[in-house]
């Protein structure tokens, strides 16, 4: 970045999930945020030591449940500030698993932000790991979407012949 000019950035290294004040890691502080986190971590949540921050995605994962990228989709929310874009790379099955935990972060994301894109990757992008990627493009809300806000942009979803999922439909049906 410094290279183009960014040379005033503050790039942080530290723990992504928990608040780190001495570092600047707190929420609501980042304009913009780009994250690759981890996915599919099996049983992380027995080594987990958040000392600073709660996590509500946190409870719908289970005890060996492996989807640590859904704390990571929290956890932008929480430290982009309103306005604030980020970008994140995620696998592709947070868009359509139906687990508690991707639910969970498909409804945050929703409430949470305008999505202006996704992008597919497909599974050859991160080489070996052979995972479907996409990145989605976010923008964090001002405040929170009133139910007839979902209802027009799904609505021209539809109109549009935009690629709708089940949990798309869903949020359109009861969004009217």
């Amino acid at each position: 970045m410094f290279m183009n000019g960014a040379g005033d950035s503050n790039i942080i290294f530290g723990d992504g999930l928990d608040n780190d004040i001495g570092k600047g890691i707190q929420n609501e502080q980042f304009d913009i945020l780009v994250a690759n986190p981890p996915y599919s971590v099996s049983a992380f949540k027995s080594h987990l030591k958040l000392k600073n921050n709660q996590l509500s995605l946190l409870n719908l994962i289970t005890n060996n449940g492996g989807e640590i990228e859904v704390l990571f989709c929290e956890r932008i929310a929480q430290l982009l500030k309103s306005g604030g874009i980020g970008a994140v790379i995620l696998p592709s099955s947070i868009l359509s698993n139906d687990s508690t935990s991707y639910t969970g972060a498909r409804e945050l994301l929703l409430q949470e932000f305008f999505i202006h894109a996704i992008v597919n990757l497909g599974s050859k992008t991160f080489g070996a790991t052979g995972t479907n990627t996409v990145i989605l493009f976010l923008e964090k809300m001002k405040y929170p979407p009133k139910q007839i806000n979902f209802a027009k942009y799904h609505a021209r979803a539809i109109f549009n012949k935009a690629e709708l999922n089940i949990g798309m439909i869903k949020m359109f049906i009861n969004a009217i």
